[in-house]
């Protein structure tokens, strides 16, 4: 069974998660600060959360943000806007790309979780992960930022996996 996802906004402004499992009735509003809540960075923050546990339990789910269906913007493109406004803020003058993934996910929430949801793929951490990675890398110099070495360090899920190493250049 497959679970359904989907961000809904009431004309008020409060933004709702709701969920729902292929073949089983109508999607229900799921609770606390994933209901009617006004504040959309801690609402985002908490269906990231709540799409990262989903994904830990191996639950198969798709997900929707009805604020962001209107939104033609490719994937790549999206990511390198992302990258655009991300890069420049980071602290430190040498960093790896699951850094910048971290700081895409808590600074840039709507965004990142429309990402995921773009997704078609039964993975679409690694997926968006992956692409976050690989625009990185092909944006280096346009960032300021050196060719890049290969490294490993802790993925979202705090399993150590490969990643690339940058230098700040300017």
């Amino acid at each position: 069974m497959k679970s359904n996802f989907i961000v809904r906004s009431h004309p008020s402004g409060r933004l709702t998660l709701t969920k729902g499992v292929d073949g089983h009735g109508l999607p229900s509003d799921c609770g606390g600060p994933l209901f009617a809540n006004l504040d959309a960075v801690e609402f985002y923050r908490h269906v990231a959360l709540s799409l990262a546990k989903a994904h830990q339990d191996g639950e198969a789910f798709t997900y929707r943000d009805a604020l962001q269906d209107d939104n033609s913007t490719s994937r790549d493109e999206e990511i390198d806007v992302l990258l655009h406004d991300v890069v420049p803020e980071v602290a430190f003058s040498t960093f790896d790309s699951h850094h910048v993934i971290h700081r895409i996910m808590h600074c840039r929430q709507r965004r990142y979780v429309a990402l995921l949801g773009s997704s078609a793929s039964e993975t679409p951490f690694q997926d968006v992960h992956g692409r976050i990675g690989k625009r990185l890398k092909a944006m280096a110099a346009e960032l300021g930022l050196s060719e890049g070495v290969a490294s490993a360090s802790p993925d979202l899920f705090g399993n150590v996996q490969s990643c690339v190493s940058y230098t700040r250049l300017v």
